[in-house]
């Protein structure tokens, strides 16, 4: 009996991707590989060519995606924190959580077999397969598939962690040990008899809210480290878009703690099903001893308990706060597949020697005992160095009427 035809067709523009959107809608689980969040990110940022899905088909039959999109960027190459300089390239970009469908040998087949075409075009000069868990069929087959030379073979893997939300919170803190219970309780009761009365705090989750949190978020994260590396959260019309649009989806789960009306630490997610994906945080650091980050959090979970939320997904990436909550550590891989031409080979080889040197000093430092005091050295510099996103529409403290109280 012969086997069905696999087909793989490539979309990009907005009516050949409406055309996906009951297939695409009914199994995607993740805001970011989210339809209108890939149109509405293509339409906000510069750098974007164009989505890129790859659509497998047996016969007429839609049977599976990936997500990504087609982009010009610079890719930083870093020691530590510093970085050294940038190089130019064009990518596509395979989002994560963005492999969605069926997927057997013969349609990984003929998707990889797609994305060795578009590199052997000369089009782009690397494939980004972002958070390929490192036991899927996927991540299997494309180190097969591609020689090592066309592939970056020293790609981090990645630690992905998950917390499990029992049915009430007293059930959450008894997954945790008595000590740690205990601790939880007495810094949250020394930071609010520290501040007795003045402490206060709000949930966002509406569209008219969104300002009033991006004000917020932007004068804490404007202090951290974070926005010496220009990451975390940005107080700009990207992230205002992707506000909005969450709150039109249902999503948006946005906190905030202040002390005498100012901001001094958040939390924001997106809800989507019955998952927390969280995006962005940051605190104060002059607050750093009361530990305010975990007292929110805290709070954050009371409160996703309530609304019925059964995990909390906090994306690749290691991190103390992530270990001491997660109970589920997935493990995860960018893997990246270079043009074979002599620019992307040689981009390739610069990747390699970036990340061997990196993780050579990493070790020597772990072996050395120095590690968490260098990074407090390297972040207390960054965040000295935070300047506020020239997009700030308001610097002033929030007012009772942008208030919502935390129920």
């Amino acid at each position: 009996m012969n086997q069905p035809e696999i087909t793989v067709k490539v979309a990009c523009s907005a009516v050949e991707i409406n055309r996906l959107r009951h297939f695409w809608s009914r199994l995607n689980y993740n805001s970011e590989a989210d339809m209108d969040f890939v149109l509405m990110l293509a339409s906000v940022r510069p750098e974007i060519h164009r989505p890129y899905i790859l659509a497998a088909y047996y016969n007429d039959e839609l049977v599976a995606l990936m997500v990504g999109r087609v982009e010009k960027t610079l890719m930083n190459v870093r020691i530590g924190y510093f970085t050294l300089f940038k190089l130019p390239l064009t990518q596509i970009v395979f989002v994560r959580d963005g492999y969605l469908g069926e997927w057997s040998e013969r349609i990984t087949k003929e998707m990889v077999e797609e994305i060795a075409k578009a590199l052997r075009k000369g089009e782009v000069n690397r494939v980004r397969l972002c958070s390929l868990p490192i036991d899927s069929i996927l991540h299997d087959y494309t180190k097969r598939y591609f020689h090592e030379f066309q592939r970056n073979c020293f790609c981090i893997i990645g630690e992905h962690w998950i917390t499990s939300l029992p049915n009430n919170f007293e059930a959450f803190l008894m997954k945790k040990s008595k000590k740690r219970r205990h601790e939880f309780r007495r810094i949250t009761k020394v930071f609010e008899n520290q501040y007795k009365g003045k402490v206060s705090y709000q949930i966002f989750t509406k569209s008219h809210e969104v300002d009033a949190f991006c004000r917020s978020a932007e004068m804490i994260a404007k202090t951290t480290y974070q926005r010496g590396l220009d990451s975390g959260f940005f107080d700009n019309l990207e992230n205002r878009e992707r506000l909005d649009l969450a709150t039109r989806k249902g999503w948006l789960r946005a906190y905030v703690v202040l002390v005498e009306d100012i901001p001094i630490a958040f939390w924001a997610g997106e809800r989507v099903g019955d998952v927390m994906h969280l995006i962005w945080t940051g605190f104060d650091p002059s607050y750093r001893k009361y530990e305010v980050g975990t007292i929110l959090f805290l709070k954050m979970v009371e409160d996703l308990l309530v609304h019925g939320i059964k995990e909390i997904d906090y994306g690749l990436g290691g991190a103390k706060y992530k270990e001491r909550f997660g109970d589920q550590c997935l493990m995860e891989q960018d893997v990246d597949i270079y043009a074979p031409t002599l620019k992307g080979y040689s981009i390739n080889l610069i990747s390699i020697l970036e990340r061997v040197i990196n993780r050579t000093g990493k070790r020597l430092s772990t072996w050395l005992k120095i590690t968490e005091k260098v990074k407090r050295i390297w972040r207390a510099g960054l965040a000295s160095k935070a300047k506020p996103t020239p997009e700030i529409l308001s610097s002033t403290k929030s007012s009772d009427k942008d208030r919502i109280p935390f129920s």
